[in-house]
């Protein structure tokens, strides 16, 4: 949730969206379209970004929720569990299970 703004951000898979929505009324006030299914969603405050996990755990898509625009997708090999940490101060950092 961006409580500056007032506003929830959803992923919808199917549509490869992420709506946005009103914190007070709950009416979808917009959408952002990305390039795949989404599964979990991390907003950082400080830098105003959306961290969408890429359903099939190959990419995170981050969101510049001040224009709405969405650069190309953080790719991430397959082949190992990952986690990964925001640190508002930085994007983010990946470690390897």
């Amino acid at each position: 949730m961006d409580n500056e703004a007032g506003k929830y951000y959803v992923g919808v898979s199917r549509e490869q969206i992420v709506a946005v929505v009103d914190s007070k009324t709950l009416d979808k006030t917009g959408e952002i379209k990305i390039p795949g299914p989404s599964d979990a969603i991390v907003f950082d405050p400080k830098n105003h970004c959306l961290y969408v996990d890429n359903d099939d755990g190959t990419s995170v898509f981050v969101i510049d929720t001040k224009p709405g625009k969405s650069p190309p997708p953080l790719p991430f090999p397959r082949h190992r569990s990952m986690r990964f940490t925001i640190r508002p101060a930085s994007a983010f950092s990946r470690t390897s299970n």
